[in-house]
């Protein structure tokens, strides 16, 4: 089954929050990918999160909007 959210909710889904304070994900839609040399069992972590925060936060407070992928494309 399908999750779908309005773009409205969409665009209120991007608010800064503390790591430790989102919930465990615990659902079968969300599958996380076991990988043999990474502990966590995924693939996203040797991004620089704190880059990528930085860069979204700029880009949000410049006042593009979080579902202009076009806009967000250019910018970055």
């Amino acid at each position: 089954m399908a999750w779908e959210i309005s773009d409205e909710e969409a665009r209120a889904s991007y608010e800064v929050v503390r790591l430790g304070n989102l919930p465990p994900v615990n659902r079968p839609d969300i599958p996380t990918v076991p990988h043999p040399n990474r502990a966590c069992g995924c693939y996203h972590c040797d991004a620089d999160w704190r880059a990528i925060a930085s860069a979204a936060v700029a880009i949000f407070e410049e006042g593009v909007d979080p579902l202009d992928l076009a806009a967000i494309g250019a910018r970055i």
